[in-house]
């Protein structure tokens, strides 16, 4: 008969691995007892294990499970990075004794797995494991399934552990071990378009947005290492296919546009250089995911107004935020039919293009205002129409960018009054369009807007409730809830001009804004209380 040691063993190391412990916080530890001679003295017992030939009472996964409780015990203790490099030795020679299989069963591949894994949540240990052999030794013993497992439990743990990469040479041993996860093995030729087909789309996506994470643990005090950094690590990248960059894409972009903010007003080369590499990024996800490009690019465009705002050299820095813009137009106009994501984009166009401090050069700006009418007219729907043009109002007046052409911007909301009407003529519940027309009027007329004039608010507040009179009482509640909200706006506003003028300051204009049109509005339903 024979006994498996293998549970008493874990048992007698986990008690030790607790004791040794407490004894290092509480500082009355044994003297003559050194973590580092238990190890010692567990891993040369091991050994001897390892060389017997294998019976029901040395089976090859207990072994490897005792081998992982050993690190386990190297980690809680700290013993150092020689105990863990004499542990990772000593596996793969067992695997590469006579008579183990190759590659490995499911069951041992798991264990070899776990111990892969385990050294890499920590920082000390991480990079010294890395750049051994050990890993790409066991990592062979294994099939291409049980690699990309295993390639994945690296990545997961470094993760984990929050792991700085601050080499390149770190980078370059990672990625050795992860190439299944980065490149496709089949021996069928789908093709680029149908790559993705041949993956488990839920394990795919989580694989994909494991290696995203990564980008953000490259961590370095100068930016030019890190810049270099992540050059390296869209190399490898990209080598995936476009069915894997959907995913790497965006964090690629967020950590390269958080590392121009790190740059000072004297980089204005090296910020251009870094917007570029942005550029090569956006252009390769194209129409990949159009929606997120749209994102992407706007991301790259408010960034480059930022440095712009404090760098020595602004003409080239500008031309990125024009090419920025133009790839954002392109996107919306010929990659997104759909007209609810348009307009989003467009939203977030419009919001981009306000907070700019240095933006684009007047022909520009009035070239890209244009195009956005343009887009704004080919929206299917008039109810659409009629937002998008209310959106693009906006571009005719941008105060932080002391552009303002008024003409254009009284024709454009005209056109979303005429296509709200078209609207209501469709679906008179439609009337909320209206009400958002007065609100960006109201928006507008209290930044000083010129030709935004209190006679063309009173107007169109006249307009909202004259639409809302016609349907009466099957206007939706959030359009009511609207208009009511706006009207008692503008009434505070009247009030408090009212008692500013009274005490001596200037004339306010919002005194001249004609409210008796809200008068006939019907009242408010009353709540009433039943008692029961």
């Amino acid at each position: 008969w024979s006994v498996d040691l293998k549970p008493l063993t874990q048992h007698l190391l986990r008690r030790l691995t607790s004791f040794l412990a407490d004894s290092s916080r509480s500082g009355d530890g044994c003297a003559e007892i050194s973590p580092r001679d238990v190890f010692g003295f567990f891993h040369s017992h091991l050994k001897q294990l390892h060389g017997r030939p294998r019976t029901s009472a040395t089976p090859l996964s207990s072994l490897l499970e005792l081998q992982l409780e050993l690190c386990m015990y190297v980690l809680a203790l700290n013993t150092g990075q020689d105990s863990c490099m004499e542990l990772l030795q000593s596996t793969v020679a067992l695997l590469q004794a006579p008579g183990v299989p190759s590659p490995l069963e499911p069951k041992l591949a798991e264990a070899v797995v776990d111990l892969m894994a385990a050294p890499l949540t920590q920082e000390s240990l991480a990079s010294a494991v890395l750049a051994m052999p050990y890993h790409k030794s066991l990592l062979a013993m294994m099939s291409r399934k049980m690699q990309a497992r295993a390639a994945l439990a690296v990545v997961s743990a470094l993760l984990a552990g929050d792991v700085s990469m601050r080499d390149c040479e770190t980078i370059q041993n990672l990625f050795a071990l992860t190439d299944t996860l980065l490149r496709d093995e089949t021996g069928r030729d789908l093709g680029e378009d149908l790559r993705h087909l041949e993956h488990d789309p839920v394990v795919f996506r989580t694989e994909q947005e494991t290696m995203a994470q990564l980008i953000h643990q490259v961590r370095q005090d100068d930016p030019k290492m890190v810049f270099e950094m992540l050059s390296m690590l869209w190399e490898y990248f990209q080598q995936g296919g476009p069915h894997r960059i959907i995913y790497t894409v965006p964090a690629m972009v967020a950590a390269v546009l958080q590392l121009v903010g790190r740059l000072g007003s004297e980089t204005s080369d090296q910020a251009v250089e870094i917007l570029d590499f942005t550029h090569t990024l956006c252009t390769s996800l194209g129409t990949l995911a159009p929606q997120e490009s749209v994102r992407l690019w706007l991301l790259s465009a408010a960034c480059a107004d930022k440095v712009a705002a404090k760098a020595e050299k602004v003409a080239e820095l500008v031309r990125r935020i024009s090419s920025s813009i133009d790839n954002v137009l392109i996107c919306l106009d010929q990659y997104i039919p759909e007209q609810e994501a348009r307009l989003r984009g467009l939203q977030l166009m419009v919001g981009t293009l306000r907070q700019m401090t240095v933006g684009l050069e007047e022909d520009d700006l009035k070239m890209i205002c244009g195009r956005a009418v343009a887009l704004s007219s080919k929206m299917l729907s008039k109810r659409y129409q009629s937002k998008a043009f209310c959106l693009c109002c906006e571009l005719y007046w941008l105060p932080h960018l002391d552009f303002q052409d008024p003409d254009r911007g009284l024709l454009c909301l005209r056109r979303a009054l005429q296509s709200a009407d078209g609207a209501i003529h469709s679906d008179p519940l439609d009337v909320g369009l209206f009400v958002d027309i007065l609100n960006e009027v109201i928006h507008l007329f209290a930044e000083g807007a010129s030709q935004v004039s209190a006679v063309l608010l009173s107007k169109i507040l006249a307009l909202c409730v004259q639409h809302v009179k016609y349907i009466g009482n099957r206007v939706p509640q959030e359009s009511m809830r609207a208009l009511r909200s706006a009207i008692s706006s503008l009434a505070a506003k009247q009030k408090e001009s009212m008692e500013a003028v009274m005490v001596g300051d200037v004339y306010i204009p919002y005194l001249e804004i004609d409210l008796r049109s809200a008068e006939q509005l019907p009242t408010e339903p009353s709540v009433k209380t039943f008692v029961t």
